[in-house]
């Protein structure tokens, strides 16, 4: 079905959108926490039909230099459950925020 098409579909079009699995282990860049800044990362991913991230672009970084590697690095690794449009696995996109936060 549409899963052999190269559209990525975004969660406006479907039914169930895509999960990550299992838990994501966050590393802090030493040279953030050693200025002692906190921020976020915009990203933009996307899933293909069976979970395994093909790309992720930065949207937006606050402040940018800090966080953007990280954040890709985190994410490019990850597997996800796929997104379903008519009980069919499709490609999708997915965008999500990454906040650094130190810890007090």
């Amino acid at each position: 079905m549409a899963s052999a098409t190269s559209t990525y579909y975004d969660g406006t079009q479907l039914d169930v959108p895509p999960h990550l699995l299992g838990e994501i282990q966050q590393i802090y860049p030493a040279r953030a926490r050693v200025a002692d800044i906190e921020g976020s990362v915009t990203l933009s991913l996307l899933i293909d039909e069976h979970g395994k991230v093909n790309k992720v672009n930065v949207l937006d970084a606050q402040p940018p230099g800090y966080f953007e590697n990280a954040a890709l690095d985190m994410l490019r690794s990850q597997r996800f459950t796929p997104a379903l449009l008519h009980s069919q696995p499709v490609k999708s996109r997915w965008r999500t925020i990454v906040r650094y936060r130190l810890q007090s």
